[in-house]
């Protein structure tokens, strides 16, 4: 139900805490909600009789699980609609027919529009699976009349109402809020990057793989947060009748904590090449705590409630002045020059999240270029039947997809049918949750929920078993349910062990039966048996067919930031920050769309193993390369020789070479030359960049080799051997 991206999984810190610390405050008030709104109803059934409550707790629990956050209006939009689009598919699935073939036809239609759907955008695809759930349970609950099955479409109605209320209105709504977490979150994945620079810094063993996984986490995870935020802001700025204060100060922020990403980048590369110097590591280790604290204040500042006072704001930009006094006594003129311009950049964060929480101006001393979201923070829209229109085609990755859900629900409902199986639902609908667009998502998926539903199914079991009183069960429902949303940023196979008595429970119809738990087992296993042959059969989209054209496009963000690069050398001042926040911007974004493909190219069982090594390498380097420029960005300004400048000038002409010869297959070296002296002291920088382009030809080369392409050099030698 809840969708999370393969990349995302495999990206882990290698410094990363506890199983627990990934639980946050909001995930927790989330699970009581989604605790209160479906043991509330549960509860009142099990008192009065009524099991019509029960479809009351379906409507609160699906309803909190379409509740993904964001401003007030996308929250309100997906609940809304979740709960009016579950309504009606309840009361469709129960009248859909007595016959065989009236419900097979209704159940692929239904399936088809809502996977469809998925094509509109966040907000529809954050419930469009959940409503053909519903659907599906509607199909289960037959009945002969309109109107028996108008009732229970009701109770599930108010239950989502039910569920909007809790999340909306039991505290003030505060109209920024969510856009103020959203931005808090950006700062806090600063402060955690900077953890992890620390804990690295401390350790005489870390190896050069072990910095650059914990750079491709970070950096990962803050470009996320940060297009996140620029959405929230987008729909919050949006919904204002006007421009005021608070919104410009958030823009402020969200510019800010993305030219310190940068400077954060720079940090890093710093402490990984001088860690062995501790005279100078003992200086950056002081300024990055110092930093981190300061974040950590900002972030706390945004999301809490409490208004900051005077003093604080005094003392905090107090501290970050001193920093840059700190920095003045170090060796390294790179660290200098970054504690300056962090403290400038903080200066500026501390007093624009000051004025979103008062209102009150401050002045400041320092400016942040409004950057990547300069002119484009509100968000692109395009009309809803462009968008399914533009997506109807045989190409499309949604069609196939939506085919492939409706093809695999009728064939669940056709095998419980025939069978008569009691609960027989549950195939078509493990078959819904576990199917996604490429097979590695879905082979994940379905491990997890298989894995998940067998150990909850025993903890259903034994429950059912010593447990003889309903209203003593449906009491269970709210620790359960609890549990079920909580876990679920920790393992979605821990929210399926949860969510497997949860349902087992509120679906019994005599108490003692704990035989259903079994039952929900094995058809979760079937359900998942039938998603994994309909990827592999009907209509698959596998990555590695047109992986080379994909990475060329991502690669050329890369090529394009270290344009810019080039160029401030060889022309300075002549690209404003602007110009080069928004190719850093687009960079992160290639890199971190790039390994996705990747990481769902590595998990194709058609991918030939000699391309797996050298994209792997390809992907790795291409971000350490975007890493370099930007720690060289964010260097003290410096003069570069006439042989520096030609030097950038090859190394840019081989990077253009290598994005067209992943489009065309073939791919012309030249042959290197050694590095000349350079009286500037920059070729050893730029010594670093050759060498990461060598590995990206080289890398290239072998994709190009195992795509059955040729490779090719001017001598016909390949002089990467």
């Amino acid at each position: 139900m809840h969708r999370r991206s393969a990349a995302v999984k495999n990206v882990k810190s290698p410094v990363q805490g506890a199983w627990w610390t990934r639980i946050s405050s909001a995930a927790v008030w989330r699970a009581l909600r989604c605790a209160t709104s479906t043991a509330v109803p549960a509860m009142l059934g099990a008192v009065t009789g009524n099991h019509d409550f029960g479809w009351a707790a379906l409507g609160g629990f699906e309803a909190t699980l379409a509740d993904l956050g964001g401003s007030y209006q996308v929250r309100v939009t997906a609940m809304g609609l979740l709960s009016i689009g579950g309504a009606f598919g309840l009361f469709a699935g129960m009248i859909s027919g007595s016959h065989l073939w009236s419900v097979l036809l209704c159940t692929v239609v239904w399936s088809f529009i809502w996977s469809y759907s998925t094509v509109l955008g966040g907000t529809v695809s954050a419930f469009n699976s959940l409503v053909i759930v519903i659907f599906l349970c509607g199909v289960e609950t037959h009945v002969s009349s309109w109107t028996q099955a108008l009732y229970p479409a009701l109770y599930l109605l108010a239950g989502a109402a039910w569920a909007m209320a809790l999340a909306l209105l039991p505290w003030p709504i505060h109209p920024y809020r969510p856009a103020r977490v959203a931005v808090g979150q950006c700062y806090q994945g600063l402060a955690s990057m900077l953890s992890s620079v620390l804990q690295l810094s401390g350790r005489k063993d870390a190896s050069p793989e072990l910095w650059h996984r914990s750079a491709r986490h970070h950096q990962y995870a803050m470009r996320n947060a940060l297009e996140n935020a620029r959405a929230v802001i987008a729909a919050t700025r949006g919904q204002q009748l006007a421009e005021n204060i608070r919104g410009e100060q958030l823009l402020v922020l969200l510019e800010t904590a993305d030219v310190m990403l940068a400077y954060a980048i720079a940090a890093s590369d710093e402490a990984e090449q001088f860690c062995t110097e501790q005279h100078r590591i003992d200086s950056l280790v002081t300024f990055l705590k110092q930093w981190r604290e300061s974040l950590e204040w900002v972030r706390n500042t945004a999301v809490r409630d409490s208004m900051p006072s005077a003093t604080a704001l005094e003392y905090q930009r107090e501290r970050m002045r001193n920093l840059s006094s700190i920095a003045d006594n170090s060796d390294g003129a790179t660290l200098r020059h970054l504690a300056h311009v962090t403290a400038d950049a903080m200066d500026v964060a501390i007093a624009a999240v000051f004025t979103v929480r008062t209102e009150l101006p401050v002045r400041t001393g320092a400016a942040v270029p409004i950057g990547p979201s300069h002119r484009t923070i509100s968000l692109p829209s395009r009309g809803m039947w462009l968008t399914l229109r533009a997506a109807w085609s045989w190409e499309s990755l949604t069609l196939r997809h939506a085919l492939r859900v409706s093809v695999v629900c009728g064939a669940g409902i056709l095998l419980a049918a025939s069978l008569h199986l009691h609960h027989g639902y549950w195939i078509p609908m493990t078959s819904v949750i576990v199917l996604r667009p490429y097979l590695a998502v879905t082979w994940t998926r379905s491990l997890e929920r298989t894995i998940g539903s067998a150990v909850g199914g025993v903890l259903a079991a034994a429950l059912i078993f010593f447990i003889r009183s309903k209203v003593v069960l449906a009491a269970l429902l709210f620790p359960l349910s609890f549990a079920t949303l909580a876990l679920l940023p920790v393992s979605y196979a821990l929210f399926v062990l949860f969510l497997t008595p949860t349902f087992v429970i509120a679906s019994l119809s005599s108490v003692g039966d704990w035989r259903l738990a079994a039952v929900r087992a094995i058809y979760t296993t079937i359900g998942s048996a039938f998603a994994l042959p309909a990827m592999y059969g009907l209509w698959p989209l596998w990555q590695h067919g047109d992986f080379l054209d994909r990475l060329a496009g991502y690669f050329q963000a890369d090529v394009d930031y270290f344009a810019t690069f080039e160029r401030s050398c060889r022309e300075p001042g002549s690209l404003s920050p602007i110009e080069i926040a928004r190719a850093r911007r687009q960079t992160g974004l290639s890199n971190n769309a790039a390994e996705e493909a990747l990481d769902q190219l590595l998990q194709e069982p058609k991918t030939a193993p000699r391309m797996r090594e050298p994209a792997s390498t390809f992907v790795t380097y291409a971000r350490r390369l975007a890493q370099s420029v930007t720690a060289l960005h964010n260097q003290p300004p410096r003069l570069y020789g006439t042989e520096d400048l030609q030097q950038l000038s090859d190394l840019r002409i081989r990077l253009d070479r290598i994005v067209q010869g992943l489009r065309c297959g073939g791919l012309e070296l030249s042959v290197q030359t050694p590095m000349p002296a350079s009286p500037w002291k920059a070729s050893d920088q730029i010594a670093v960049l050759e060498r990461q382009v060598s590995v990206l030809e080289d890398a290239a080369g072998a994709i190009n080799r195992s795509d059955g392409q040729a490779l090719r050099t001017p001598s016909d030698e390949n002089p990467l051997k």
